[in-house]
């Protein structure tokens, strides 16, 4: 909400706008020239030194989750409404403003302006650039930080515009004489930055499913599956540095242990260059922002179950305890976020399920801190069941003594025609190796009788 005569120039997403527009307080201010200069946005104000309006505020946060924004410049008919609650737009006619958000490749290109803006690299250094991956990879792997691109999440489809992060980017540190602190260390010092990684989540709302032929048009070389095929929705992680700085991992000062090492990533304070420590030491460009499980199978036997498997992090890392997620497999080895209340996208993998082995991997980057202090687990096993059947025959004429000493013959009845005395109570089943030693002893519930006559066979079952 906004006072004063002059109309808005700016759409504010997340959050109501409080201050007037007009003169120092106009809201083209937040767009001013060093403000697009340092995040590669459209210029609305032609001021230098001013990066928003002299007295605004923005008090009342956003508290849900959005699939996506979209603004028309007619109205829509019921079933235009209902359709379009289901799935994403066809087309971007009529449409003024539409923020999905997905993931792209393109994003505005940011310079840095007195230790502010541009794109960083370590917590302490930046540089002029734009990013095309959805996280800052020079930085992963270079000294081990996480930093969401969240530029390359928030493109207006209906412009190609991009907007102001408010209190969502991070500035150089000034870096320090001597430190033990890690790179994640000094970049989740701030708020802003602890926003910025949870700003994107997974889908989990199983009601919509995104169009994500809308993705088309634009550069597609991170849409693609692990065989190479394109595939929008999907954005790989593989090779996620590119082979300029895949090439330039070796580096040469004349000693053959520097060929051998490489850069060393320990000092994280120093100037970066294009030789990436991680990198070397792994010779591997593919993402390590995942995060592993492995389930030790002394706790599910052969196999995890599918469709049973659930782990939940009630208070995530770098969320303040605000953020619970929970996660599930769906059957076939994928993993998928399980919050909503409502059905579930169980389309939307973030990672997978390796029944078999009990190994388990999300690759979303944005959950790259999940599990970090404590997370809850519970599955089902499958085991396989050994049983050993025994059939011990008592035959007829057989099995009609005992060895008790207080054993008597007794006839069963007082029949005058019924002479068998040979009659006994069996009341256990012994099964002896060849030592005679009694390795198996069935007890039954009651005592057994057997007459001489009787053809009785017990079966004794053992499971392991």
């Amino acid at each position: 909400m906004y006072s004063g005569s002059t109309d808005p120039s700016v759409l504010v997403v997340g959050n109501y706008y409080e201050g007037s527009n007009f003169a120092t307080n106009a809201l083209d201010r937040f767009f001013a020239a060093d403000t697009a200069t340092r995040e590669g946005l459209t210029q609305l104000n032609n001021s230098s030194g001013i990066y928003a309006p002299t007295t605004s505020s923005f008090t009342h946060p956003l508290n849900a989750e959005i699939h996506e924004l979209k603004l028309y410049n007619k109205y829509l008919t019921i079933p235009e409404t209902l359709a379009l609650s289901a799935s994403g737009p066809t087309s971007l006619e009529n449409i003024k403003f539409y923020l999905p958000p997905f993931f792209t490749q393109e994003s505005p290109f940011r310079q840095s302006l007195n230790g502010q803006g541009g794109v960083l690299v370590t917590p302490f250094y930046t540089e002029d650039a734009t990013t095309d991956t959805p996280f800052a990879n020079k930085m992963a792997f270079s000294v081990g930080g996480h930093y969401v691109n969240l530029e390359n999440y928030v493109r207006d489809f209906a412009t190609g515009l991009y907007p102001r992060l408010w209190q969502l980017s991070g500035s150089e540190f000034t870096p320090p004489a001597t430190t033990e602190l890690s790179a994640n260390d000094f970049l989740y010092m701030t708020g802003s930055i602890r926003k910025r990684l949870y700003t994107i989540l997974p889908c989990d709302n199983g009601i919509f499913y995104p169009n994500f032929n809308l993705l088309s048009p634009l550069s597609s070389s991170k849409f693609v599956n692990d065989i190479g095929n394109k595939e929008l929705g999907i954005v790989t992680l593989n090779n996620i540095v590119d082979g300029h700085f895949a090439s330039q991992a070796i580096t040469s000062s004349g000693s053959i242990l520097t060929n051998i090492l490489g850069a060393q990533s320990g000092n994280i304070t120093a100037t970066p260059g294009d030789s990436l420590a991680i990198l070397h030491n792994l010779r591997d460009g593919s993402s390590n922002q995942v995060v592993f499980f492995d389930v030790s199978n002394l706790f599910y036997g052969n196999r995890i179950k599918p469709g049973t498997f659930k782990i939940a992090n009630t208070a995530i890392t770098q969320s303040g305890g605000a953020l619970n997620i929970q996660i599930k497999d769906d059957g076939y080895g994928n993993l998928y976020r399980a919050d909503a209340s409502s059905s579930l996208a169980t389309w939307a993998s973030i990672g997978n399920i390796f029944y078999d082995e009990g190994l388990v991997v999300i690759k979303h980057p944005n959950l790259f801190f999940f599990g970090d202090n404590q997370f809850d687990v519970s599955f089902k096993g499958e085991q396989n069941l050994h049983v050993f059947t025994v059939n011990a025959f008592a035959k007829a004429m057989h099995e009609t003594s005992s060895s008790n000493p207080s054993y008597v013959d007794f006839s069963i009845n007082d029949l005058a025609n019924d002479q068998d005395t040979k009659a006994v109570y069996i009341t256990q089943v012994l099964i002896m190796d060849e030592d005679l030693n009694v390795i198996i002893r069935s007890q039954l519930a009651a005592p057994f009788l057997k007459r001489s006559s009787d053809k009785i066979l017990f079966k004794t079952k053992i499971d392991y």
